[in-house]
């Protein structure tokens, strides 16, 4: 299985706290054994959650469109509001797991976005918000 090394996120990123996690080896695409047993496991079990993937203009665009519910469901102005990643899970409709960064270098949180169906009368919404994400924290189904 994957080994891991022994280099924190804070060791290897010059000191500054982030993440005490150990990196996991990466393969040559740059995925780790982790994620691409993950992805397998998802691609053959119905509703299951895609691997990590990297941000496309498309979801960029559900997260600008949600950006007022996230300024108020927080409570506070998002003056640096961009998704860096995600993962996807087909239902009656797509759930969306997404990375963004809000603030300073290390200031993230992780939405739920439920997509319906286009033949639904049903429209796009943030379900869940998780807040005091770092980088490093992986993006997992809540």
């Amino acid at each position: 299985m994957g080994e891991t090394s022994q280099a924190t996120a804070s060791s290897v990123r010059g000191g500054a706290r982030r993440c005490s996690k150990p990196y996991k080896r990466r393969m040559s695409n740059g995925e780790t054994e982790r994620q691409r047993e993950t992805t397998r496991m998802a691609s053959e079990t119905p509703g299951g959650v895609s691997g990590v993937q990297a941000m496309t203009n498309d979801v960029q665009a559900i997260v600008q469109l949600l950006k007022n519910s996230v300024v108020e469901k927080l409570n506070r102005p998002l003056h640096v509001y961009h998704a860096i990643s995600y993962r996807s899970q087909v239902v009656a409709g797509q759930n969306y797991f997404i990375k963004v960064v809000i603030g300073d270098a290390d200031d993230y949180i992780h939405m739920r976005v439920f997509q319906p169906l286009p033949s639904s009368d049903a429209k796009l919404s943030l379900e869940k918000i998780q807040t005091d994400k770092k980088l490093c924290d992986e993006l997992e189904y809540f």
